[in-house]
């Protein structure tokens, strides 16, 4: 059997999946992360397992609520369940649902208003989605003591293979799904709960207020993100500076945080970066990126939000990494530094980024080689 690690960062459009495969105990082990949006998404990981002749994924990885990450997931183990062709040995994602939550069992009413809390409504969508994902991977897992929701506080086993390893660097801590949904439903100022009688009470009590109260909410559970670095061991051990470091969508404090930990900090260098929230401006910091010092930088970005940010891609370029995208952005309704570059790389060219150490002629391949992009973004 050939020797080698692959890892793909998937062209999925807005969204985050990455498929990892590599030689373990004589077969192909298989990590999943994430896994996008739509259905779409679902076939491209698909299409991806039958060519490497995939039998079971050995690691699951959902790296927070966001649906951009875990609804494809959904999809995907619907065709699981539905074929019974494949079962999980391990699961890392976040914590579930505990207990229920007063403004969210009685107010959530209000989301219902067409055009109104945009913000509010991705979250209760978001938990909702990944109460499905928990409940589809208790009849896939394999035993049901290999479900983890990872953090520095409770962490799982790490050393579950012989040619990878596995290191966790955040989050520091995980809350139940619904807090961070109730966050979105908290009262910032006003009338205490025991005077809000009726939904028009609580909404004229936080109507200017709610769509601030569920960003806040939204970066707490972005925050929440699963990060870990995957290095090459083993058979593979001549390529241990090859480092990999999977972020989902830490923002800020969850850099700080991992920047000011001496045990962690000393962690984060990788060769490649999983740039965090699709090139976001609050992603990734320059203070964590004199730490990580990635040679090669991969955004995974579609046509929303006017993703990367300009001021990303000036970080990313300020310390010397080749900077891969997955997808040029040409949204014309949001202003995207990328669609004014007219010798952008990924012109006509969309698809994945795929990363292949080869131990038997010792060599890694770069899929599709040189198209890191050259635009200086200072």
């Amino acid at each position: 059997m050939k020797k080698e690690i692959k890892i793909i960062f998937l062209d999925i459009g807005h969204g985050d999946s990455s498929v990892i495969t590599f030689s373990e105990k004589g077969r192909k082990a298989c990590i999943i992360v994430d896994g996008g949006e739509s259905k779409k998404n679902k076939e491209r990981i698909v299409e991806f397992l039958e060519k490497e002749e995939i039998k079971a994924i050995d690691l699951l990885v959902a790296t927070h609520i966001d649906q951009d990450h875990i609804q494809g997931l959904n999809y995907f183990l619907d065709d699981i369940i539905k074929e019974k062709n494949l079962r999980i040995r391990y699961y890392w994602g976040p914590r579930p649902e505990e207990g229920k939550s007063f403004y969210v069992n009685d107010y959530e009413s209000l989301l219902e208003k067409p055009g109104k809390y945009t913000t509010t409504k991705y979250i209760i969508q978001s938990v909702a989605q990944n109460e499905r994902l928990y409940e589809k991977v208790k009849r896939l897992i394999v035993d049901e003591a290999n479900i983890y929701f990872p953090s520095l506080e409770a962490p799982p086993p790490l050393d579950i293979f012989e040619n990878v390893q596995l290191e966790l660097l955040g989050p520091y801590r995980q809350i139940p799904s619904n807090e961070i949904k109730a966050m979105a439903f908290a009262i910032p100022s006003g009338p205490t709960t025991d005077e809000i009688l009726t939904i028009e009470d609580f909404e004229m009590t936080v109507e200017k207020d709610f769509e601030a109260m569920a960003t806040k909410a939204h970066q707490n559970a972005n925050n929440q993100s699963i990060v870990f670095r995957l290095t090459p061991k083993g058979v593979f051990d001549e390529f241990k500076s090859w480092q990999f470091l999977f972020t989902g969508d830490a923002e800020e404090e969850s850099w700080g945080r991992m920047v000011r930990d001496e045990e962690i900090n000393k962690k984060l260098e990788s060769k490649v970066l999983k740039v965090p929230h699709h090139g976001s401006r609050n992603g990734i910091t320059e203070e964590g990126l004199r730490f990580v010092k990635p040679s090669y930088s991969v955004i995974s970005v579609g046509q929303k939000h006017g993703l990367p940010d300009k001021e990303t891609l000036s970080l990313l370029k300020k310390c010397n990494s080749n900077i891969f995208c997955t997808e040029r952005n040409e949204d014309q309704r949001n202003p995207v530094p990328c669609s004014k570059i007219k010798d952008c790389p990924k012109i006509g060219r969309y698809g994945p980024i795929l990363f292949a150490i080869d131990a038997d002629t010792g060599k890694v391949k770069i899929t599709p080689g040189d198209e890191w992009c050259r635009v200086g973004w200072g």
